[in-house]
């Protein structure tokens, strides 16, 4: 099963326990990462994927379907649009979150509900009455010329007309996080892009970098695009391994004399 806080975020103190006899060191793993109000759920396998929708007077309209990349501890490292799940695939995903989308009464605004494509389907993990973070919203941008953004604010003023239906891709769009070893950055060196591609970081020279526990612990990321979603991913994961963040492993404090 899968433990963690009712009201976490950024993949924070979610733990699997893999057996009963992994309950206890679970629970320790929870509490030492600060988790509250636990939540038990089924263990879902399977890759893992988010539904972009957006919802009008009670019409539900996907407009992306994100692939997603996790570390073992569920945090994300990387997106990439459109989805290259098969079609019937993407069609089963889309029909089971416009019911749930139904099922809960969303009406008007943007969703992110997040699913893992299971052997016996795809099954809804969480979702929530937003557009999803980690640059998504940039990434539909780019790859269906669709700004999330200006149809939360403009659709309900009538400043904007609802997705008529799902967007046609014109592009693929990746994003890759960046998570260095653990220790005191000594070294930062980025390569060269162009217009189609942007490295951001969050650390320099001095700073001192974490294990990757959750979202924030990420050290930056790259994104670009491509002439379709391989192609945006390929480019997207070389530009991130010539990204060098060098880092000295954090001295072992003295014990006590």
């Amino acid at each position: 099963m899968i433990l963690k806080p009712a009201g976490g975020t950024s993949s924070h103190a979610v733990e699997r326990v893999a057996d009963p006899g992994d309950a206890d060191a679970a629970w320790r793993r929870f509490t030492a990462a600060g988790g509250t109000r636990p939540v038990a759920e089924e263990f879902l396998d399977g890759p893992e994927i988010s539904v972009e929708a957006f919802s009008h007077r009670g019409r539900h309209t996907v407009v992306a379907v994100t692939d997603k990349r996790v570390l073992p501890n569920f945090v994300e490292t990387g997106h990439t649009v459109p989805s290259a799940l098969p079609p019937d695939t993407l069609t089963e995903v889309a029909a089971l979150v416009t019911a749930f989308l139904d099922a809960v009464g969303l009406r008007e605004g943007p969703s992110h509900t997040e699913l893992k494509v299971t052997g016996r389907g795809p099954r809804i993990i969480e979702s929530h009455n937003r557009i999803g973070g980690d640059k998504i919203r940039e990434l539909v941008r780019i790859a269906y010329g669709v700004d999330l953004v200006g149809l939360t604010v403009g659709c309900p003023l009538g400043l904007l007309p609802a997705p008529a239906g799902p967007p046609t891709p014109r592009a693929g769009a990746a994003i890759r996080f960046l998570t260095p070893d653990p220790g005191t950055v000594h070294r930062v060196e980025l390569p060269d892009t162009d217009a189609s591609a942007v490295i951001s970081l969050k650390v320099g020279v001095g700073d001192v970098v974490g294990p990757v526990r959750r979202s924030e612990d990420r050290a930056g990321h790259v994104l670009a695009e491509g002439t379709d979603a391989a192609d945006a991913a390929l480019r997207c994961e070389r530009l991130a391994r010539r990204v060098r963040i060098g880092t000295e492993p954090l001295a072992a404090r003295p014990t006590g004399g």
